[in-house]
């Protein structure tokens, strides 16, 4: 865990540095533009992991109005289909796994698929680094 800190650290610190430009208004900084043209690139996901997470509250709101539903019709003495309240209950659930299960994939891809370019991006400018800088320096 602490190593994958440390290389992450390291990925963003080459970024960082490879990515400054001089300009007349001063310095521009290139490395956010580069994460944020990354997550845009892959926004989509982003967009359908928050469509998930607004059908998993919704859900949870639709399952919690099906229990005080009946429980209210209890308490006014009214009978109650305990199968419909099970079986609703129970499908709920099921939609809830599955929409939980989906969300989590995407966040995942999301997230890999950033850490993948921003990596790419590192390792392409590690290979535009002079030979000689690494042997002068004897470390990167």
């Amino acid at each position: 865990m602490k190593i994958a800190f440390i290389i992450d650290e390291i990925t963003f610190l080459i970024l960082y540095n490879n990515a400054k430009v001089k300009t007349r208004g001063g310095i521009i900084m290139r490395t956010q533009h580069t994460i944020r043209r990354i997550m845009l690139k892959y926004c989509y996901l982003f967009v359908v992991a928050g469509i998930l997470s607004y059908i998993l509250s919704e859900l949870v709101v639709i399952g919690s109005e099906i229990i005080s539903n009946a429980i209210n019709a209890m308490f006014d003495g009214d009978n109650i289909d305990i199968e419909y309240v099970a079986g609703n209950t129970l499908l709920i659930i099921i939609i809830s796994m599955v929409v939980t299960y989906i969300k989590s994939i995407t966040n995942e891809l999301f997230s890999i698929k950033v850490q993948k370019d921003c990596k790419n991006i590192t390792v392409e400018s590690l290979e535009r680094v002079q030979y000689r800088f690494l042997k002068r320096t004897k470390e990167l």
